[in-house]
């Protein structure tokens, strides 16, 4: 592996650690993050607001199956050629595209829900990626988002000690970046860092009206799960995870 990763530009680092995954979604219902994103989509299903959602990095149509639970017209695009190959059988569409610069393969206005869960973090042109959602977005669409918190409670407890921050990296190869708190793994491949400020002033450059934030619970270990659980639904701003629902102007 670490002869494979050693200077490995991002696609060929995101087809190694991401391409054709064999996840099924109904495994992650438990899962904070993912129980609160579905049931805002949810939601939106009810109220008949969305009928046909984007899903955004969606390796091989894991949450897509969800969708379609639902009755959503699903459209899943991913950089990864295997995983899209997996995913056309389980979305109703499905693309390859370069999510980080290039246009998305889709016409403007298509759909009216986008599903971007921990996505943002792998993007170099933000901006971009964020004004290309809003073009394919209908007006009055909705983007739910969600990304893992740079402000924390648990880094605002580690930062002054000079330990590398949780859900930041420092390379392509296997390691705990210097943080004896954390297990050595494979790296999530993440670029980009944010507070819940930086996320909230980004969208909104990018024509995004924010609507909701939700903090939600990524933290796996007991001995700190019931912690990160109150803290992270009572305090967005100092959850592990962010989730923010955002909407299209008319």
């Amino acid at each position: 592996m670490a002869a494979e990763t050693e200077n490995m530009a991002p696609s060929g680092f995101n087809e190694i650690r991401y391409g054709n995954s064999r996840l099924d979604g109904h495994e992650f219902l438990g899962n904070d993050r993912m129980r609160i994103m579905l049931e805002l989509v949810r939601n939106l299903v009810r109220t008949g607001e969305a009928k046909r959602i984007l899903d955004v990095g969606c390796t091989d149509g894991f949450m897509s199956m969800l969708f379609k639970e639902m009755g959503l017209y699903t459209i899943g695009v991913d950089a990864s050629a295997s995983a899209v190959a997996s995913a056309q059988g389980r979305c109703d569409e499905a693309y390859v595209a370069n999510l980080d610069g290039q246009p998305l393969p889709l016409p403007d206005a298509g759909v009216d829900l986008i599903w971007a869960g921990e996505i943002i973090e792998h993007i170099f042109s933000t901006e971009h990626f964020l004004q290309e959602l809003f073009r394919v977005s209908a007006p009055g669409g909705r983007l739910i988002i969600s990304t893992p918190n740079l402000a924390s409670w648990l880094n605002r407890l580690i930062f002054p000690f000079g330990l590398q921050p949780f859900f930041t990296e420092t390379g392509v190869q296997p390691s705990n970046s210097g943080n004896f708190l954390r297990n050595v793994s494979m790296p999530a491949g993440h670029i980009r860092n944010f507070t819940m400020s930086a996320l909230r002033h980004l969208l909104s450059g990018c024509g995004w009206t924010i609507e909701k934030a939700h903090g939600a619970s990524i933290l796996e270990k007991r001995s700190v799960k019931w912690l990160d659980l109150a803290v992270s639904h009572a305090f967005p701003d100092l959850a592990t995870d962010l989730i923010l629902v955002c909407r299209k102007p008319v």
